[in-house]
């Protein structure tokens, strides 16, 4: 709650009473991902420099507790991050989603991956929430530092396939062919 509430100062002295920063919640959730929900750029440097793993996904659960309500309420957090928000998104896609470009210049000085896939049917990345939330400075700085999109990932997937098939095809071949010749 600390990290949610971008407590940097919480958060230094929970880790050097022995807390990990990338301690998880039911849902999967990491400090580093609540402080990046809420853009708190301070609070996520604190953790990266404690070694929060930026990478870190959380699970797919869908549940509310009823404190979760009265934070809604009392700080107009979108429910949908206590409701679904654990859909495998890293601290990444949350930054990415709210459109925060320092945070999302943080998480990749520390070897963020950018091309995370969430893990919902629509597997979307960081750069697609990016584009989605309509945020192009960050599209842009993303672009820039080799994200793709899942429409991107998908067609080198498929042009990799089909490099693989033909190149099994022309093989298939030229064996039949070869024993014809002997």
């Amino acid at each position: 709650w600390a990290a949610l509430g971008g407590n940097a100062e919480v958060c230094q002295i929970l880790m050097e009473n022995g807390i990990s920063p990338n301690v998880q919640d039911h849902a999967g959730r990491t400090p580093l991902q609540c402080a990046a929900y809420g853009g708190y750029i301070t609070c996520m440097a604190v953790l990266m420099e404690n070694n929060a793993d930026p990478n870190i996904q959380d699970k797919e659960v869908k549940i509310c507790w009823p404190m979760c309500l009265i934070w809604v309420q009392r700080r107009s957090y979108e429910p949908s991050f206590f409701f679904v928000g654990a859909q495998g998104r890293t601290a990444l896609h949350w930054s990415c989603n709210n459109g925060y470009l320092d945070a999302v210049k943080l998480l990749l000085s520390y070897n963020a991956f950018p091309n995370q896939m969430e893990h919902t049917e629509e597997r979307y990345t960081p750069l697609d929430y990016a584009l989605l939330g309509g945020h192009s400075e960050v599209t842009q700085f993303m672009l820039e530092h080799g994200a793709l999109s899942i429409a991107a990932i998908q067609d080198i997937a498929a042009a990799t396939i089909q490099a693989v098939y033909k190149g099994y095809t022309v093989r298939k071949a030229f064996r039949e062919r070869k024993q014809l010749l002997m």
